[in-house]
């Protein structure tokens, strides 16, 4: 027999043991056969690349993950080099190596090459293709692994039912795609699904010849964790020395695989009370994988989260504490991979999937190690480096875009630009003429879908240089240096509170209601960060719905039960937050909050106290997203500004005849509400008016207010927009063709937005004019504006400070918007606003930030005097002020945008 075709039988034989589970004997043949390969003459280098492939993928198997990454990297040198050169080879050698990288955490590598990939095999091989459909399931797994499911099931569907289709009933690779949707369906709570899933690929492993394929322990691993969430232990454990004896016999005592049964068994022992047992097999199981897999990989922050448990569980807090420190470090790497690479949205998920390790950490530091100024501090620096963190990453994201000169990129940017405005308008427009409610949606999916495309693909293009350094040595000095003199940060977080020694069968329950806590650091001694336990959030958010209620009397807000006097309400919740934290500001009068939760819709200084007063009269507020924000604060600008644009009193029946003559006396959207459109605001044309002039610009007023303008915005140094402001709290749209419901708007960005010249005619499904467009701007088209170097933003409208609260990321709607656009400080309302006192407050303000005053300061003086002649809170105490509060930079005359006063 010649040297190639005894080459080839012994790479047959080597796959065939690893099918069957037989590695050790698998690994012998493919290494004797590509050492006759190797020696043969002449050589076949095709014959070479595949044997070093199969043999990479087994070594992969048994958990040598570096020795199969070299050997997968060599198939990629010598296919570069021109050995064995063949398209479809290379694109299985991306694919393999692709899996290999993924099960070492390296996903971005992974994800490059999976697409790489699967873009070859389809251009190979066709779509329906055995090769293809692996590469679709690989990137199904890819993106499960990095908590990214809404990317990950339609592959993971779309893989199974082409193997359905294309292979036998009782192939491997059908078992395999069964298994990783059934366990897809365990992790997103559809169990009922999940048992027929993995019960199908318990099947196919238990028939003939496939009873020892490492497959089948993986579906027992994931029966056993279903059991789990059905409560049912006996059911579990079984599962578990079930697939860990299995895992033993074929894999070996030292394989990835049987640390994660012995992770997930920990767990089972420790739900169970049974804690000397947990602890041994999560130590063993986190040894097992430091060893095989490094330091930093995903898995390890899973054994030391499980560790820490068990050890809280037994009162050993110190050392939980050590762990969960370990444990966020690894999260954060993790965090700029994904963030590397995700859309908003998936960005968004995935710190959903890291709150649960977010809330224990905090949860040990405020329960079991308060006392303890380390811990604090650890604490402190955790909030920072999570708080907030999708929006900031896409605004700098937005900057490195500006400063790249690619015109590939420069298309991608301007192509997403325009679908989130397409995307915005045809959302709140409902169906267009002609056609059904269900065309629209599947409209608004397809163009959903390529903005996420759009958002991940620039996320690969516009790496976030430096960003990933600054976060992960992020800490709370450097933010202490960044305080501005004689102003206390307080820091704000909503957390569900964990209890470490609830045991869930005997049916305690391990999550406690939410509380809030604050941080405290002073610029004095910003070493020194204290944390105020506050009290029951349920109870806190309470007394903001009250309190709202009691002030503006819109009882429309959700959680408001009772109407409550103002001063009650009020002065509870006072005595609840600003009294307990007194103790830690130590006598500072200057306070820079970041709210969290409910706390985000509410004024500070609008709080009662006991001598009758309020706490602006003692007090100054001023606002941040995160205590991160005083980081971007001082940096440089890129670029110049233009001159201020003040936009007043649109013409809201713009395509009618002429401008509607009704007054309103106050900026709300309660007619819009009931769908009867927008009426004219005396008081914002004579604003308008009065601040231009200040300015020394030329207002837009009227039909001059049209959404266009807007869009051609660079970077006016003030924007100032007097009109409606609406906040939808439902998810119902604005209008919809007649005999139609309107659409629903699931994207809180839309529910928020500024009314403009021509809406009421949008709304009544009247023509107008190209340059009115929908007559307002939604928080996405703010989002997308070009506000990179603007000192502020004033809106003037009401409510423009509400959205959706998404704990720990904000305030999804304007308030969100105008950050992204770039505005250097945003002043905005929280409720419902009356038109004069609106007038007279706005042009006090401006008169003081010309003359120099911060911007916080100025705010809060020009309340004052409105709050001295009209002492009701509902006429001065909406705005706040958030953002850089420092005193504007302004040089004039101002020349821009074609409006310089004349």
């Amino acid at each position: 027999m010649d040297a190639d075709r005894t080459a080839r039988m012994l790479n047959r034989l080597g796959i065939l043991c690893r099918t069957t589970g037989r590695l050790a004997q698998g690994a012998e043949y493919l290494r004797e056969a590509l050492d006759v390969a190797e020696k043969a003459t002449p050589k076949d280098e095709s014959l070479i690349n595949e044997t070093l492939g199969n043999l990479a993928l087994l070594l992969h198997d048994h958990g040598r993950l570096s020795e199969s990454e070299e050997l997968l990297r060599r198939v990629l040198q010598r296919l570069d080099a021109g050995l064995g050169a063949d398209l479809r080879v290379l694109a299985t050698a991306r694919n393999n190596l692709a899996m290999l990288l993924r099960s070492s955490g390296q996903f971005t590598e992974a994800e490059s090459l999976l697409l790489e990939a699967l873009d070859g095999n389809r251009r190979l091989r066709g779509d329906r293709d055995p090769e293809t459909v692996k590469c679709v399931a690989n990137l199904g797994l890819l993106y499960y692994d990095m908590a990214l499911y809404d990317r990950a099931e339609p592959l993971l569907k779309d893989a199974l039912a082409l193997r359905q289709e294309l292979l036998g009933p009782g192939d491997p690779d059908l078992g395999e795609s069964l298994q990783n949707l059934g366990e897809f369906y365990r992790i997103t709570g559809r169990l009922d699904l999940a048992e027929l899933m993995l019960n199908q690929a318990l099947a196919i492993w238990s028939a003939a010849g496939a009873e020892r394929h490492p497959n089948r322990a993986t579906t027992l691993n994931n029966l056993a964790l279903l059991s789990m969430a059905r409560q049912d232990w006996t059911r579990a454990e079984q599962f578990y020395l079930q697939t860990i004896d299995f895992r033993r016999e074929v894999l070996g005592d030292s394989h990835p695989d049987l640390a994660t049964s012995l992770d997930t068994l920990s767990e089972l022992y420790r739900v169970t009370g049974r804690y000397a047992d947990a602890q041994k097999l999560c130590r063993q199981g986190l040894q097992m994988r430091r060893a095989l897999l490094g330091d930093t990989h995903p898995d390890i922050a899973w054994s030391l989260n499980n560790l820490a448990l068990i050890e809280a569980a037994g009162g050993r807090y110190e050392q939980a504490f050590d762990l969960l420190c370990e444990s966020n470090a690894v999260d954060d790497r993790l965090t700029v991979q994904i963030f590397g690479v995700g859309s908003e949205a998936q960005r968004l998920q995935f710190l959903d999937h890291l709150r649960n390790r977010y809330q224990i950490f905090l949860s040990l530091v405020v329960s079991h190690l308060a006392a303890t100024p380390q811990a604090v501090r650890k604490a402190f620096e955790l909030v920072l480096r999570r708080k907030g963190l999708a929006a900031e990453a896409l605004v700098v994201q937005r900057d490195v875009s500006l400063s790249v000169n690619d015109p590939h990129v420069t298309s991608q940017v301007h192509e997403l630009l325009e679908l989130r405005r397409e995307l915005g308008a045809k959302t709140l427009a409902g169906p267009a003429p002609g056609e059904t409610p269900a065309q629209h949606q599947d409209v608004i999916a397809q163009w959903q879908s390529r903005r996420e495309a759009l958002e991940a693909g620039l996320a690969r293009e516009l790496p976030l240089v430096g960003w990933d350094k600054r976060l992960l040595q992020l800490d709370a000095s450097a933010v202490g240096k960044a305080l501005p003199q004689q102003r206390a940060l307080v820091e704000f977080v909503r957390l569900d509170v964990r209890d470490f020694a609830a045991v869930p069968s005997q049916g305690q329950t391990e999550w406690q209601p939410a509380r809030y806590v604050a941080f405290v650091m002073l610029p004095r001694d910003p070493d020194a960060i204290a944390m105020v336990d506050l009290s029951d959030a349920e109870v806190l958010d309470q007394c903001v719905a009250e309190l709202r209620v009691s002030i503006t009397g819109d009882l429309t807000y959700s959680r408001a039960r009772t109407t409550e006097s103002e001063f009650d309400a009020g002065t509870e919740l006072r005595r609840r937050v600003f009294d307990t934290l007194l103790p830690a500001l130590r006598g500072s009068t200057k306070i820079l909050l970041s709210p969290d939760g409910d706390l985000a819709i509410l004024p500070m200084e609008v709080l009662p106290m006991d001598d009758g007063g309020r706490l602006i009269d003692r007090f100054e507020f001023s606002y941040v997203s995160s205590g991160r924000d005083l980081l971007r604060m001082g940096l440089s600008m890129h670029g110049g500004t233009g001159a201020p644009v003040v936009a007043a009193d649109p013409d809201f029946d713009l395509a009618g005849e002429g401008g509607t003559t009704m007054a309103s006396t106050g900026r709300s959207s309660r007619d819009l509400d009931r769908g009867h459109g927008a009426t004219r605001l005396a008081g914002t044309h004579q604003e308008g008016e009065a601040i231009a002039d200040l300015l020394g610009v030329r207002p837009l007023l009227g039909a001059e207010v049209v959404e266009s303008r807007f869009r051609g915005l660079r970077s006016p140094t003030i924007l100032h927009l007097a009109t409606h402001g609406f906040f939808l709290k439902n998810q119902t749209g604005l209008r919809a063709p007649p005999g139609l419901d309107p659409p629903r708007v699931e994207n809180p960005m839309l529910r928020s937005g500024l009314l403009l010249a021509g809406f009421n005619a949008w709304l009544s499904h009247e023509p107008v004019p190209a340059d009115v467009e929908d007559g307002m701007l939604n928080g996405e088209d703010v989002a997308s504006l070009n506000l990179l170097n603007t000192e502020l933003v004033v809106l003037s409208a009401c409510e423009t400070g509400l959205g959706d609260i998404h704990v720990g990321e904000g305030v999804f709607g304007l308030r969100r918007a105008f950050a992204l656009a770039g505005a250097r400080t945003l002043v905005m309302s929280l409720w419902k606003v009356p038109d004069q006192q609106t007038r007279e407050l706005m042009i006090e303000f401006y008169r003081r930030i010309l003359a120099g005053e911060p911007r916080a300061e100025a705010l809060r003086q020009a309340q004052l005097k409105i709050k001295a002649s009209h002492p009701d809170p509902a006429s001065w105490a909406a705005f706040i002020c958030q953002g850089d509060i420092g005193p504007l930079s302004l040089q004039r005359p101002f020349v821009a945008h074609g409006i310089t006063r004349r």
